[in-house]
């Protein structure tokens, strides 16, 4: 594994060097300009003075540019290591959750222990709690001795049985062959 720390750190002392060397070529360069140095030797010198002022500007800016790459692939590595650490939580908060059969072809993930037990039942999505997020499927509509549920985010529907609600009873007047019925006939 790279430690980053000990890069950053070799990166700056790189950009301390060419600092060095830019502060070498300036005292050279104030040799020359005090006459010490005359004649061809001088116009050499120049031109190495310059060629080193040129190199030490150069790799300064490489050095920048490094710095600044470093700081971006350490952000993306900061960010990689949260995404781990989001996924290693989920996969330990998934062990609290155990699929279940709602209704025939109708499955949803449900807390396998609720902390408050007067709190509502929840179902979460299949797709996307496979997908590793949590999704509550919302009420859609009614349908014969069952709801439909629906995920928000996928639009997956799931149908949830109905709790017994008791025999049905039909009020009202029913015709016979023959004969009538009304149940509010004596009132």
């Amino acid at each position: 594994m790279i430690d980053y720390a000990s890069v950053l750190t070799l990166v700056t002392s790189t950009v301390g060097a060419a600092d060095g060397v830019t502060k070498l070529a300036g005292s050279i360069k104030d040799v020359v300009k005090s006459g010490k140095v005359t004649g061809p030797e001088l116009d050499s010198l120049r031109d190495d003075v310059s060629r080193l002022y040129d190199q030490a500007i150069s790799a300064k800016a490489l050095n920048l540019e490094l710095l600044a790459s470093m700081a971006d692939l350490k952000a993306a590595y900061d960010a990689q290591n949260r995404k781990i650490a989001d996924m290693e939580s989920f996969d330990a908060e998934r062990s609290q959750y155990v699929l279940r059969q709602l209704a025939p072809h109708s499955h949803a993930y449900i807390q396998e222990r609720t902390a408050d037990p007067a709190e509502p039942m929840r179902y979460y999505c299949v797709p996307c709690f496979d997908d590793r997020r949590k999704s509550i499927l919302q009420f859609n509509r009614p349908d014969y001795h069952a709801d439909i549920l629906q995920c928000p985010r996928c639009k997956n529907e799931v149908r949830i049985a109905k709790a017994d609600e008791g025999p049905s009873v039909m009020i009202g007047r029913v015709k016979r062959s023959g004969w009538d019925y009304d149940p509010f006939e004596n009132e």
